[in-house]
């Protein structure tokens, strides 16, 4: 607790400033596209006090988790249906009854809890102290511990594989799971690295997330998103709802870029695309939320509401995006950019949010808004305006109608 307030004390100090810009608004998004800043937005989010333990997998949706949690077993149920009559259209004599699984990688960037990466990262590595020899052998430690079978305090239970370790960059992946259990096992993630990595003097945050999901079969040993057809309709809808909800997804600093990436559907494609070397196959999600706007049950959620609709148009796949279109490229694979001047902006595609209708028919319209409004935030926390804590606290009074940690026995 004492070196969490420390952190708070150290952001206070680094990025106090009067809270106006020339033009007398205290919008964030205005100021966001107007001031020019020194720090680089990259590594700027990356603040103590951000990235504390205790802050590890908290964003600032977390006021609205069980609403997400709810919604996300509803989509489950809905999502298993669509599958089966779905299936039952390829396979009618067979009736099969496929059945959604979600594991997950994780990238985790293991900080040193004596940086300010934003400031260590200019510096010789021999004077960065998240590479000093003592803090890679305590990654490597922390990593080993959390292999370690449950009895010896550790996660293999959960785990689909080997940890690998870069450096300060750790990668895990998830066994496939259905919805509620996906939900328990980022639960023990977080509390667990919120009980160990203080331990070992780390302050970790996830880099990036991505979903394999499967719609298998076992009885029969069938997978529909191994076939074609199935992977061409659920590609698309995954990634429509991803272009439709950008900055729920994506940060800031990523959706404005010069840099300009394609996110496309198809065998092996950026944005979603299939793993043939997981077992069972499985499609694989990789355009999902990070580091401090990083929300497992957002990044699933959204993905089940676009498996379903793939799912539901897979008989004519143009429905999917008939209102919003997305571009296609000579093979006839959907895509859409981000990034570059001629691609839509962070504000341009947070205005059009509340006002998409599918989203708006598929999200409850309370949480809608409530989701809308921590991303209308985040170009305060990337340029270091506003901590992650901070916007949080402001959701959690707005939807509970008291302060963060009040109200509760």
């Amino acid at each position: 607790m004492i070196e969490e307030q420390r952190n708070v004390i150290r952001h206070r100090e680094l990025f106090s400033r009067p809270r106006t810009d020339d033009t007398g608004t205290n919008d964030a998004r205005v100021r966001y596209h107007r001031e020019v800043t020194p720090r680089p937005l990259e590594t700027v989010k990356f603040l103590p006090v951000n990235i504390h333990p205790s802050q590890f997998m908290r964003p600032p949706t977390e006021p609205f988790s069980l609403s997400i949690e709810k919604e996300s077993l509803t989509q489950e149920a809905e999502v298993n249906a669509a599958a089966a009559k779905y299936g039952h259209s390829l396979l009618p004599g067979i009736h099969p009854h496929p059945i959604l699984e979600a594991g997950t990688e994780l990238e985790l960037l293991l900080f040193s809890s004596d940086s300010i990466p934003h400031l260590d990262i200019t510096k010789d590595k021999k004077d960065n102290p998240n590479y000093s020899a003592n803090h890679l052998k305590n990654v490597v430690k922390l990593m080993a511990d959390l292999e370690k079978p449950s009895k010896e305090g550790g996660l293999e239970d959960l785990l689909y594989n080997d940890i690998t370790n870069n450096r300060i960059l750790s990668e895990i992946r998830i066994r496939p799971v259905d919805v509620g259990e996906y939900t328990l096992a980022m639960e023990r993630i977080q509390a667990w690295f919120q009980e160990n990595a203080p331990k070992y003097r780390i302050n970790p945050t996830i880099f990036s997330q991505h979903l394999h999901l499967s719609l298998v079969d076992h009885k029969n040993g069938i997978n529909l998103l191994q076939s074609y057809s199935g992977l061409r309709a659920v590609g698309k809808g995954i990634l429509d709802i991803n272009h439709r909800a950008l900055p729920f997804i994506l940060l800031p600093e990523r959706v404005d870029s010069d840099r300009v990436i394609s996110l496309m559907s198809g065998y092996g494609e950026a944005g979603v695309g299939l793993r043939e070397d997981l077992r069972p196959v499985r499609v694989e999600a990789r355009t999902l939320s990070s580091e401090y706007a990083w929300d497992p049950r957002i990044n699933l959620y959204l993905h089940l509401i676009g498996l379903r609709r793939g799912l539901e148009y897979s008989s004519d796949i143009y429905k999917i995006d008939a209102d919003y279109p997305l571009r296609e490229d000579s093979n006839g694979k959907p895509y859409y950019d981000i990034g570059g001047s001629y691609n839509k902006s962070y504000e341009d595609s947070l205005g059009r949010i509340l006002r998409d209708p599918v989203l708006t028919e598929n999200i409850p319209k309370e949480l809608l808004h409530g989701i809308h409004a921590a991303a209308s935030l985040h170009p305060d926390i990337s340029t270091g305006r506003m901590s992650v804590r901070e916007v949080r606290e402001k959701m959690h009074e707005a939807v509970h109608g008291f302060p963060e940690g009040e109200g509760v026995v």
